[in-house]
């Protein structure tokens, strides 16, 4: 199976780590030369680029996708929005969103990467990305009230309800500018995404 990858940050590799005996990987520097390579599947992994070739690929296109919509982009049938978030291209099941006409294609190409995909509406913020920004904008919330300190919200919520880590770890390792962008962009639907003022602060909006 040839990939053909075009990506801004290394993080990519989680999905490929240990596969290169069965697939062949060819990383490209620019969307040009990306579009030029001939692939069994296309990972076009910079954040929320959202830029297609003028004449299609037939084979499936994952585009890191998280906030912006198939539709709003009036993507192809063959794209499918991957949550490309840090930590999630590690997990056993992926978060994506495509057309029913590109699953089965898109599945067989995970498969052969040891993964499965969970397909979702095509809505911003998928799953993982909503709650664990809400539970990040919580923590700044009472932070930013002097509730508690970050550390001692970290271990509680890591204690309490056994999360890997707590939200200022999590915000740290996903990138707080992520989290703010997804949640401006579900502020527009409803006031309860607003973004906490300490948390605004901090990445400097």
């Amino acid at each position: 199976m040839r990939c053909i990858i075009l990506a801004d940050e290394p993080g990519w590799e989680a999905l490929f780590e240990d596969k290169e005996a069965f697939v062949e990987i060819v990383t490209e520097t620019s969307f040009e030369a990306f579009c030029q390579q001939q692939g069994d599947a296309y990972f076009d992994l910079r954040e929320e680029a959202w830029e297609f070739p003028e004449k299609p690929f037939s084979n499936p296109l994952f585009v890191a996708g998280v906030v912006g919509t198939l539709h709003q982009h009036k993507a192809a049938e063959n794209v499918v929005r991957l949550n490309y978030w840090p930590g999630m291209l590690e997990r056993k099941t992926l978060e994506c969103v495509g057309d029913k006409k590109i699953q089965t294609e898109a599945e067989t190409i995970l498969k052969a990467l040891n993964k499965t995909a969970e397909w979702l509406p095509d809505l911003p913020g998928m799953v993982s990305p909503r709650v664990l920004s809400m539970i990040i904008n919580e923590a700044w919330f009472a932070w930013g009230e002097k509730i508690s300190s970050k550390q001692d919200i970290d271990t509680a919520m890591k204690l309490g309800t056994n999360y890997p880590m707590g939200p200022f770890e999590w915000g740290e390792k996903i990138g707080l500018h992520r989290v703010c962008h997804l949640l401006s962009e579900l502020s527009t639907e409803s006031t309860r995404y607003n973004i906490a003022p300490s948390l605004l602060i901090e990445v400097g909006l």
